[in-house]
């Protein structure tokens, strides 16, 4: 998952998780009236891990619980953002 050439989550395939990185999202506050958008904030987004076996929506952060597979996702996508975004 990118915001321009930022990583902002990671899912692997043949993985049931999904990771997702440290970023800003846009919460609506409210609905928009007559094809005019709502009011919204950028709220801030921790990391979070989701097992999407048993969590498809996406509701529930596993990151305590599985330590280890967070730090597998988040060296992955260290890794990549060396191999695809490096300045070199």
């Amino acid at each position: 998952h990118y915001k321009g050439e930022r990583v902002s989550g990671l899912d692997k395939r043949g993985w049931k998780e999904k990771l997702m990185l440290p970023h800003n999202y846009m919460h609506a506050v409210s609905g928009g009236k007559d094809g005019l958008p709502g009011e919204g904030e950028w709220v801030p987004v921790d990391t979070l891990l989701f097992d999407l076996v048993h969590d498809p929506c996406e509701k529930l952060n596993v990151i305590e619980r599985y330590p280890e597979i967070a730090r597998t996702l988040i060296d992955l996508s260290e890794e990549h953002k060396t191999k695809f975004f490096s300045d070199e």
